[in-house]
Protein backbone atom coordinates (compact mmCIF):
# COMPACT_ATOMS: atom_id res chain seq x y z
CA UNK A 1 0.00 0.00 0.00
CA UNK A 2 0.89 3.49 -0.78
CA UNK A 3 1.59 5.99 2.21
CA UNK A 4 3.82 8.83 0.77
CA UNK A 5 2.03 11.87 1.15
CA UNK A 6 1.17 13.55 -1.95
CA UNK A 7 0.74 17.78 -2.18
CA UNK A 8 -2.91 19.33 -2.96
CA UNK A 9 -1.39 19.58 -6.61
CA UNK A 10 -0.25 15.39 -7.01
CA UNK A 11 -3.52 14.69 -5.58
CA UNK A 12 -5.50 17.37 -8.16
CA UNK A 13 -3.83 15.70 -10.83
CA UNK A 14 -3.80 12.58 -9.91
CA UNK A 15 -7.68 12.70 -9.66
CA UNK A 16 -8.04 14.81 -12.69
CA UNK A 17 -5.98 12.03 -15.05
CA UNK A 18 -7.84 9.33 -13.21
CA UNK A 19 -11.87 11.00 -14.00
CA UNK A 20 -10.50 11.82 -17.82
CA UNK A 21 -9.61 8.17 -18.01
CA UNK A 22 -12.61 6.81 -16.93
CA UNK A 23 -15.00 9.30 -18.67
CA UNK A 24 -12.92 9.40 -22.28
CA UNK A 25 -11.28 6.01 -22.08
CA UNK A 26 -7.58 7.74 -22.52
CA UNK A 27 -5.38 9.11 -20.56
CA UNK A 28 -4.98 13.47 -21.32
CA UNK A 29 -1.54 14.64 -23.10
CA UNK A 30 0.76 16.98 -21.04
CA UNK A 31 -0.85 19.97 -22.72
CA UNK A 32 -4.27 19.05 -21.12
CA UNK A 33 -2.81 18.06 -17.93
CA UNK A 34 -1.05 21.74 -17.98
CA UNK A 35 -4.51 23.39 -18.64
CA UNK A 36 -6.49 21.65 -15.80
CA UNK A 37 -3.47 22.37 -13.49
CA UNK A 38 -3.47 26.35 -14.81
CA UNK A 39 0.41 26.33 -15.96
CA UNK A 40 1.95 27.12 -19.00
CA UNK A 41 4.76 24.91 -18.91
CA UNK A 42 4.80 21.39 -19.77
CA UNK A 43 7.76 20.87 -17.41
CA UNK A 44 5.64 21.75 -14.32
CA UNK A 45 3.30 18.68 -15.68
CA UNK A 46 6.01 16.57 -15.89
CA UNK A 47 7.80 17.25 -12.66
CA UNK A 48 4.67 16.35 -11.35
CA UNK A 49 4.25 13.11 -13.16
CA UNK A 50 7.70 12.42 -12.11
CA UNK A 51 6.73 12.98 -8.31
CA UNK A 52 3.79 11.42 -8.85
CA UNK A 53 5.95 8.01 -10.74
CA UNK A 54 8.53 8.31 -7.59
CA UNK A 55 5.60 8.13 -4.63
CA UNK A 56 4.33 5.01 -6.33
CA UNK A 57 0.97 6.28 -7.32
CA UNK A 58 1.38 6.31 -11.53
CA UNK A 59 3.09 4.64 -13.72
CA UNK A 60 3.77 5.71 -17.23
CA UNK A 61 5.30 4.71 -20.92
CA UNK A 62 7.56 7.41 -21.75
CA UNK A 63 8.14 8.79 -25.07
CA UNK A 64 4.34 8.87 -25.22
CA UNK A 65 1.90 10.93 -25.66
CA UNK A 66 -0.59 9.24 -24.08
CA UNK A 67 1.51 6.65 -22.42
CA UNK A 68 0.27 3.90 -20.57
CA UNK A 69 -0.72 4.81 -16.99
CA UNK A 70 -1.21 2.24 -14.19
CA UNK A 71 -2.87 4.42 -11.07
CA UNK A 72 -2.57 3.44 -8.06
CA UNK A 73 -4.74 5.71 -6.18
CA UNK A 74 -6.35 3.64 -3.43
CA UNK A 75 -3.61 1.03 -3.24
CA UNK A 76 -5.65 -1.01 -5.89
CA UNK A 77 -3.86 -0.94 -9.03
CA UNK A 78 -5.45 -0.06 -12.57
CA UNK A 79 -3.05 -0.96 -15.43
CA UNK A 80 -4.60 1.16 -18.61
CA UNK A 81 -2.89 1.09 -22.47
CA UNK A 82 -3.51 3.99 -23.74
CA UNK A 83 -4.59 4.40 -27.00
CA UNK A 84 -2.94 6.66 -29.82
CA UNK A 85 -2.96 10.64 -29.59
CA UNK A 86 -6.23 12.05 -30.80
Amino acid sequence: MISKPLSPRQRFLLTYIETFLTERGYVPTLAEMAKALEVSSLQAVKDHLTALERKGYLRRSHGRSRGAYQSSGNGERCEVEARGAE
